[in-house]
């Protein structure tokens, strides 16, 4: 039985399967395709099996119908490969679509997910920079939980600096340029471009 390599910062992605599924099943990686995957593929399709098991299960982030897609697409597949293995070459071929079908299904998912439970920043009007901060967040977040110190602190330092910026263009001109000149003023930071 296959499992997932040790180190936390490896994770098989739905970008993977689908990638994974055009290099080994060309013929079948097309939407609606009929053409049958070869018995010659039997260690192929127990491969892509044991990729779809290392995919962590919230980046299947589908609806309820694609889920059951999947599920009959991949149950198909697995009842190949135990007919082939009983039957062996006498066994009937496995139609593509099920490969293509289990390919449909992991181009929909994303590579990153937001968690509910993250802060939703709702003081953010604008959706697209608010979801891109949260993926940050989440991302960062995934750092620190797995160690990945140097990702973790670069992510949490941007999105800092990005609410810092946010704020600041939301003020009048003439205001930030006051506030500056006031730390300047007070030593609290240097004058930009000043030489040091």
């Amino acid at each position: 039985m296959y499992t997932q390599p040790a180190s936390p910062l490896a994770r098989i992605l739905p970008s993977h399967v689908v990638s994974l599924i055009q290099q080994l099943f060309p013929e079948a990686a097309t939407p609606g395709g009929q053409v049958s995957v070869a018995l010659g593929q039997f260690g192929q399709l127990r491969a892509l099996l044991a990729v779809l098991d290392g995919v962590p299960p919230e980046l299947i982030a589908v609806d309820g119908v694609q889920l059951i897609a999947l599920t009959v697409a991949r149950t198909i597949v697995e009842d190949h490969l135990e007919r082939f293995r009983v039957h062996g070459t006498t066994a009937p071929p496995l139609p593509g679509h099920y490969v293509a079908s289990i390919r449909q299904v992991f181009e929909q998912c994303p590579d990153e997910l937001i968690p509910a439970a993250l802060a939703p920043l709702r003081f953010i009007r604008e959706k697209r920079f608010r979801e891109s901060l949260r993926l940050d967040i989440a991302s960062a977040e995934r750092g620190l939980r797995d160690g990945d110190w140097k990702s973790a602190t670069v992510l949490a330092g941007s999105v800092i600096e990005a609410l810092l910026l946010w704020k600041l263009r939301k003020e009048p001109a003439a205001k930030v340029k006051a506030a500056g000149q006031r730390l300047v003023s007070t030593n609290t930071i240097a004058k930009p471009n000043a030489r040091r």
